[in-house]
C-alpha cells in the first residue's frame, strides 16, 4: 500500500508537502513542480516490487495514463519482469485507454535483446487489430510475425520516417533468420 501511495502522488499537479518531509524546506528541492529527483523518490519502491508481484503492473498502467510526459519517461523500467509475465500479457490484452505508449515502450524494452514470445506476439496483434491501428505498434514483435503478416504490413511500414524504417529492417534482417 505504501508503494502504491507514493506512485499515486505522481498524479498530483505538484509533489505533496508530505513527500519531502524535512527536506521540503531545503533550497535544493523545488517543491511546487515535479523534477526528475522528486519523481524518482516516488518510483523505486513500486518498481522494485513489480518483478516479484507482477500484478502491480496494472496499477502502473492506470497511473501512467494520468501523469505528464516527464513522469511517463521515468516510469518505464520493467525489463526484469520479462515478456512471459502473465501480468504483462494481461496488460497488453486489457490495455487501458491512453496507456498505448506505455505498452509500446514496455514491449520495445522487453524485445531489445530477446525475440518476442509467441504469447506476446498474439496479444500485440490482437490489440493492433482491435484498437491500435498504428502499424508502429507491431515493430517490437515483427520477428515473431508470420512472413505473410510482415509482407502485408510492409507498405505501411515503409511509409514511416527513415529511422523507423531502418529499425524495421534491422529487426527483420538481423534477428530473423527465417525471413
Amino acid at each position: 500500500r505504501h508503494a502504491l501511495k507514493f506512485l499515486k502522488h505522481l498524479t498530483a499537479a505538484q509533489p505533496p508537502e508530505a513527500h519531502f518531509g524535512e527536506d521540503k524546506k531545503s533550497s535544493t528541492i523545488v517543491n511546487d513542480t515535479w523534477t526528475e529527483h522528486s519523481i524518482r523518490l516516488c518510483l523505486p519502491l513500486y518498481l522494485s516490487l513489480i518483478p516479484s508481484y507482477h500484478y502491480l503492473i496494472l496499477s502502473l498502467a492506470t497511473i501512467y495514463t494520468a501523469v505528464n510526459g516527464d513522469i511517463k519517461q521515468l516510469i518505464i523500467e520493467v525489463r526484469e519482469m520479462g515478456m512471459g509475465s502473465p501480468e504483462i500479457l494481461k496488460l497488453v490484452e486489457n490495455c487501458p485507454k491512453g496507456a498505448e505508449t506505455l505498452i509500446t515502450r514496455i514491449i520495445h524494452t522487453l524485445t531489445e535483446q530477446t525475440p518476442p514470445s509467441p504469447e506476446l506476439v498474439e496479444k500485440v496483434q490482437d490489440l493492433y487489430h482491435k484498437r491500435v491501428s498504428d502499424v508502429r505498434f507491431l515493430i517490437p514483435v515483427l520477428t515473431g510475425l508470420e512472413k505473410r503478416e510482415i509482407i502485408n504490413g510492409l507498405p505501411k511500414l515503409i511509409k514511416l520516417s527513415q529511422p523507423v524504417v531502418k529499425e524495421v529492417f534491422n529487426r527483420l534482417l538481423i534477428r530473423n533468420g527465417k525471413f
